[in-house]
């Protein structure tokens, strides 16, 4: 692609950013209310997918990560703020939705464990694994594991999130 300005290459990345981290909010926020209701939500979006009239699928998870959707949609506003002084509103609900997203991914695992009235009391054995996050980062009496399918295939429960943002 080749623009007139490198401003306006800028806003173009972050347009298009805001875009999809508004359209992820748009399905994080009624995939919460579709468990309460009892609806595979993976289906509706499936559905939503079929209509021909712009539809594009984004998948509900634990908000948005990677190095530039959780930043530049709120840089964005806070340059329309500071050169313009109006916010963008839209930026702003949009955050607050993929911000409450990972207690809402944690909350069903969270309560499902707590049936057990508490994993240590109960000699559970917790593990976690994540390359990105050192040592001193996770609680003292939680082991550190590779994930491999030997460490997979031994655990009775698995949370996998994972976070991206692929550059074009």
């Amino acid at each position: 692609m080749v623009t007139r300005s490198t401003r306006e290459a800028e806003l173009a990345e972050l347009v298009e950013n805001s875009f999809r981290d508004v359209n992820i909010a748009l399905v994080n926020q009624p995939a919460v209310s579709s468990r309460a209701l009892g609806i595979d939500f993976w289906n509706v979006v499936e559905d939503a997918s079929t209509k021909p009239f712009g539809f594009m699928p984004f998948y509900p998870g634990p908000g948005v990560g990677g190095h530039c959707l959780p930043v530049d949609p709120s840089y964005l506003s806070w340059q329309f703020q500071r050169e313009l002084g109006t916010v963008s509103r839209l930026v702003k609900i949009a955050d607050d939705v993929s911000n409450g997203m990972s207690a809402e991914v944690v909350r069903p695992v969270q309560v499902g464990l707590n049936e057990l009235e508490g994993l240590l009391a109960l000699g559970v054995d917790v593990s976690v694994h994540d390359s990105w996050v050192g040592a001193h980062q996770v609680d003292a009496t939680t082991e550190r594991t590779e994930l491999t399918s030997e460490a997979l295939s031994g655990s009775d429960t698995v949370v996998i999130v994972t976070v991206g943002c692929p550059r074009y």
